[in-house]
């Protein structure tokens, strides 16, 4: 059996880890975050403390609000009112409509896919805009 040999001891390790004198390394010294001054800390924490309060006071005027609700009325058969963009819904065979906006024209042959109609449309270059018109 052999003996395993000793680990040398930290005083020799760091021996010969030194830097000789003539030798200088150049050492980059940087702050760190926590090194702030005093003043810029204090004004930190008066700035959220500030800040916090005043979100309270938001909070508390919403719930003082509440306090004091109005009855609430319930009504049935009330039909609900849609509102549409455009108006393919009323439209008959040779209608049309100008709209500046592109999405118009996708809007157009989807509501005609789903509904089992047609729509048609062209760009009119001199007024900057599409022309939607009901086909079938």
């Amino acid at each position: 059996m052999s003996k395993m040999p000793k680990a040398p001891n930290k005083e020799k390790i760091l021996h010969v880890h030194e830097t000789k004198p003539e030798e200088k390394k150049f050492v980059r010294k940087t702050k760190k975050k926590d090194d702030k001054s005093q003043a810029r800390k204090q004004y930190e924490e008066q700035r959220r403390g500030k800040a916090l309060a005043k979100a309270q006071d938001k909070i508390v005027r919403k719930y003082e609000e509440l306090d004091e609700p109005e009855p609430i009325l319930i009504e049935t058969d009330v039909q609900v009112q849609r509102r549409y963009n455009y108006p393919f819904k009323d439209m008959n065979v040779g209608d049309s409509f100008f709209t500046k906006n592109y999405r118009a024209q996708s809007a157009a042959h989807t509501y005609g896919f789903n509904n089992g109609k047609k729509f048609s449309s062209q760009y009119d270059y001199e007024k900057e805009g599409w022309r939607i018109w009901r086909i079938l």
